[in-house]
């Protein structure tokens, strides 16, 4: 799968598995796209919010730096060509703006814009290459953020000896499960989905069985997404 945002690098740290990813553990991360470009923007929010991350958007190095200052990132991903000021000059700025420990990573359409090897590569921490090829994109976030990725059907919600989804689901009002079973019973995704993002909102300790049905809502498997919730039940 291919996204117009692919690196140069061609050594990697980690592999992403073959199952999908439908989180990570941990708090939820904050992902700041900074691009001139609307629709690269939108696809790298479509990778990343149905996974748990929360993704904010900047047209310009100004927007971008009233973000950070207003929401401390942990990461962020800036075009190297935009109007005005371009990405390398604004990576150098952000470093006066967030901590140290955001990550930086600039992105650009082709090699000779800058991120060759030639110039001081101390304002940020990685690049890639438009298009981005999906895995590689995740596992730059994976060695970037120290992510541990949670794959589909690596967590049985239905065993009660498994710790970390007993913790989860507790929390989780009978009704609020009931409302999701009807929702999956009428196949309204859209309404699934918002609902989703109440719940996780409202009870975070569930954040990790919410992203876990997240998955299986976008990825139209309602009849998983169904078998999860009446798991809870029993």
């Amino acid at each position: 799968m291919l996204l117009p945002l692919v690196e140069i690098e061609t050594s990697n740290e980690n592999h992403i598995s073959d199952r999908a990813i439908v989180g990570y553990r941990g708090r939820r991360l904050l992902v700041l796209v900074t691009d001139d470009e609307p629709t690269h923007c939108n696809l790298i929010k479509d990778i990343l919010e149905p996974i748990g991350f929360t993704v904010l958007v900047a047209a310009n190095a100004n927007e971008c730096l009233q973000l950070a200052r207003n929401h401390s990132p942990d990461i962020c991903l800036l075009d190297i060509s935009m109007p005005g000021m371009n990405g390398l000059d604004l990576a150098v700025v952000l470093r006066e703006v967030i901590t140290n420990a955001s990550q930086i990573i600039m992105i650009s359409a082709n090699a000779v814009e800058g991120i060759d090897g030639k110039i001081d590569q101390s304002s940020f921490d990685d690049y890639l290459m438009k298009p981005i090829d999906y895995d590689r994109f995740l596992e730059k976030l994976q060695n970037n953020l120290n992510i541990e990725w949670v794959y589909e059907g690596l967590i049985d919600f239905s065993d009660p000896k498994n710790e970390t989804s007993a913790d989860i689901l507790k929390p989780l009002p009978v009704h609020e499960i009931e409302e999701l079973v009807r929702l999956g019973q009428m196949g309204h995704v859209r309404a699934i989905q918002t609902k989703i993002n109440e719940l996780e909102n409202e009870f975070p300790e569930c954040s990790l069985f919410m992203k876990t049905l997240r998955g299986y809502v976008s990825d139209f498997q309602l009849t998983r997404f169904m078998a999860a919730l009446e798991n809870t039940h029993e």
